[in-house]
């Protein structure tokens, strides 16, 4: 028996920050993401310039983006990985989104994430006095 396969029926996997469980090759819990909760983030990403994003499911991780090198970045972390023009063809269980950005900070992003969101519930008469950020 060798020592990797040894590991493996000791441990408990937690892959994709802990949307799911794994111990001897069996499944003991999942929970993949709804589509509604992770729609806003692909809007707002689709706004940015350059940006790759990837949603990670059960059979492969789908790598958005027009730059190559965003893409290698991305899918140097996935050894299943596969480019997508659309998200919305994808028939898998999706458990994560990863999203990497070429120049563009983390907060700006956030930022934007953030007033989308306030937006929406303004137009919604929720958040009237919900505050904006600005980069």
């Amino acid at each position: 028996m060798s020592c990797l396969h040894l590991l493996s029926t000791l441990l408990l996997f937690a892959p994709d920050n802990g949307a799911s469980l794994v111990y001897q090759g069996r499944t003991l819990f999942e929970r993949p993401m709804d589509f509604a909760s992770y729609l806003p983030i692909l809007r707002t990403c689709a706004q940015i310039d350059r940006i790759g994003v990837a949603l990670c499911g059960k059979k492969s991780a789908y790598i958005k983006t027009n730059s190559e090198w965003i893409f290698n970045e991305i899918a140097r972390h996935y050894p299943a990985h596969t480019q997508v023009t659309d998200f919305a063809n994808i028939d898998d269980e999706i458990f994560k989104n990863h999203g990497f950005a070429m120049r563009v900070s983390l907060a700006s992003i956030l930022i934007r994430i953030c007033n989308n969101t306030a937006k929406k519930f303004q137009r919604s008469g929720v958040g009237r006095n919900m505050v904006r950020y600005h980069p």
